[in-house]
């Protein structure tokens, strides 16, 4: 069985001119719209794209682990 390794991105923007502008969504490749969005705002890009990655650290872990499941029921 091969395993097909999907590619995401972490894109950080500004959403607004608040003191906490920044927002981070996740898009899988070659999609134009978000997997996944941060409903929080952060006050840095630094620290919303910390929050996106941890984000998606967990997306694959989840991933990872459905997988395995379904690997362990065939």
């Amino acid at each position: 069985m091969t395993s097909i390794a999907i590619k995401y991105r972490v894109q950080v923007d500004a959403s607004s001119f608040e003191p906490s502008p920044w927002t981070w969504a996740i898009y899988e490749a070659k999609r134009e719209l978000p997997i996944m969005q941060s409903t929080a705002t952060f006050i840095s890009r630094a620290s919303a794209n910390a929050a996106g990655k941890q984000a998606l650290a967990k997306l694959r872990l989840e991933q990872e682990r459905s997988a395995s499941r379904d690997r362990a029921s065939i």
